[in-house]
C-alpha cells in the first residue's frame, strides 16, 4: 500500500476529514435533541398568562410561547396555541398582543397570524400597530394587511385608506384596498377613486374590483365616469357588498 493511503485506497487526509465531519454532525444532532428536551423558561409575562390557565398541559404550551431563550421555540409555541379552540380566546389573545411586540420578527409574525385567526375585532389594534410600525420586516406588514380582510372594525378605516393610497409596499397597498370592501363609506369610495387613477396597474385593477363589489357598478378605469355614476345615486352601495360575478377583463372590453 502506498504511503498516505488507507486500506480502502483513499488518502488518509480525506478519511480523517470525513470522520471529523461525521463527529461534528453527531454532536449537532445530540445538541439539538438536548435543546428540545430542555424545559421552557417563560418570561414574567408568560407566567402571568399561565396563572390564568388552570390546565397543566395548556400551561406548557403558553410556556413555550414565552420561552426567553429561543425565538424559534416562541414561534412554534404560538403556532401550536392558536390551532386550539381555547388558544383563540382569552387569555391567549392577551398573550398574542404581547408577543406581537417581540424583538424577533419571526415571533411577531406568528403572533400576527394568531390574532388574525382569532377573528376578534377587539384585537384589531395589534394588526394596525404592525401595519404602521413594523418597518423591519415587510412580510409582517403584508400579513397584517391581509389579516384586516378577516378582522373588521371601524377603527381600521382610516389606516386602511392611508396605506392603500401611499404605502411604500405594493403588496401592502393591494391588501389594504381589498380590505376596504368591508366599509361602505363615502371616504372609502373617494380613496378607491384615487387608487383607480394610480400609475400602478395592479393598484388600478384591485381598486376597480373593490369599487364594483361595493357598488355593483363598473366604470373600468375612468375616474370621471366613476364619479359621475356614484354621485348620481343617493345610496351608491350594494348591501351587502358582493363579489363580482362573471369573468373579469383587465382592460374593460
Amino acid at each position: 500500500m502506498r504511503k498516505g493511503l488507507t486500506g480502502a485506497g483513499y488518502p488518509a487526509s480525506v478519511l480523517s476529514l470525513t470522520m471529523a465531519f461525521g463527529a461534528l454532525m453527531a454532536a449537532l444532532l445530540l445538541a439539538g435533541c438536548g435543546s428540545k428536551q430542555r424545559p421552557p423558561t417563560p418570561s414574567e409575562e408568560g407566567k402571568a398568562i399561565m396563572a390564568r390557565i388552570g390546565d397543566v398541559e395548556r400551561q406548557k404550551l403558553v410556556a413555550e410561547a414565552f420561552d426567553t431563550k429561543s425565538a424559534d421555540r416562541r414561534r412554534l409555541g404560538i403556532l401550536q396555541l392558536y390551532q386550539e379552540d381555547w388558544g383563540r380566546q382569552e387569555p391567549c389573545l392577551s398573550a398574542y398582543a404581547l408577543l406581537a411586540q417581540d424583538k424577533e420578527p419571526i415571533v411577531r409574525a406568528a403572533a400576527i397570524v394568531a390574532v388574525v385567526e382569532s377573528r376578534n375585532p377587539a384585537y384589531i389594534h395589534v394588526l394596525l400597530d404592525a401595519l404602521d410600525r413594523d418597518k423591519e420586516a415587510e412580510y409582517i406588514r403584508v400579513d397584517a394587511a391581509e389579516g384586516l380582510r378577516k378582522v373588521v372594525a371601524p377603527t381600521a378605516v382610516e389606516p386602511l385608506i392611508r396605506h392603500a393610497k401611499s404605502d411604500p409596499s405594493l403588496d401592502v397597498r393591494l391588501r389594504c384596498i381589498r380590505a376596504l370592501v368591508h366599509y361602505p363609506q363615502k371616504n372609502v369610495l373617494d380613496a378607491l377613486l384615487v387608487c383607480v387613477g394610480d400609475e400602478e396597474f395592479g393598484i388600478r385593477f384591485t381598486a376597480r374590483r373593490t369599487l364594483t363589489s361595493l357598488t355593483g357598478e363598473d366604470a373600468v378605469y375612468d375616474v370621471n365616469l366613476w364619479s359621475q355614476t356614484l354621485s348620481s345615486k343617493s345610496d351608491p352601495f350594494v348591501h351587502p357588498a358582493a363579489a363580482h360575478s362573471g369573468r373579469w377583463s383587465l382592460w374593460g372590453t
